[in-house]
């Protein structure tokens, strides 16, 4: 949060997990280089977040690594990947800070979400609450596939949703048919 109130952090994006495994799809296709490519594409081009970071709710992360048992270690490692190009690239990737079972159960009911997406609402939403005043801070966008968080769209001040099918529309040339 000390960041956020220096200015230093412009924008952060949310990861959910469908988000995750395509990413670590491409990761493996592509390799090392290849994966930095998309990576640098997706955050510092798309979503110009140089003074920006990436942020995976606890929730998706738990997600992400759980339901591939035999690829545990595997995703284990292409988040430890992840992390390092996303520090090279000078948008650091974390874990959120913020968690309230209650808010996010709350989000669920409301919205008929599942966990990981209504943890990631909820990220956003008190981020943009707590950092309203923040001198340039932009805003937060949750970057999801999920078709049912795209009547969210417009409904949080400052914080957008994105879907992945439209990045990847928009910049076919870059991945593997």
């Amino acid at each position: 949060m000390r960041l956020l109130k220096t200015g230093k952090v412009r924008i952060i994006l949310i990861l959910d997990t469908n988000v995750l495994i395509y990413l670590e799809e491409f990761f493996r296709k592509l390799g090392r280089e290849g994966f930095r490519e998309i990576v640098r594409t997706l955050f510092l081009n798309y979503f110009r977040i140089q003074r920006g970071e990436i942020w995976i709710p606890k929730s998706v992360k738990k997600e992400f690594l759980v339901n591939a048992k035999r690829e545990r270690r595997a995703r284990e490692r292409f988040l430890e990947n992840f992390k390092k190009i996303s520090e090279d690239l000078q948008v650091p990737l974390r874990t959120c800070p913020l968690y309230n079972k209650e808010d996010i159960e709350k989000i669920m009911k409301e919205w008929e979400l599942d966990l990981g997406e209504a943890d990631a609402i909820n990220q956003g939403k008190v981020i943009v609450e707590i950092s309203r005043d923040f001198q340039g801070f932009e805003g937060a966008i949750f970057l999801t596939n999920d078709r049912k968080v795209e009547k969210l769209k417009g409904k949080f001040r400052g914080f957008k949703v994105s879907i992945w099918k439209d990045f990847k529309e928009k910049f076919k040339n870059l991945f593997i048919p």
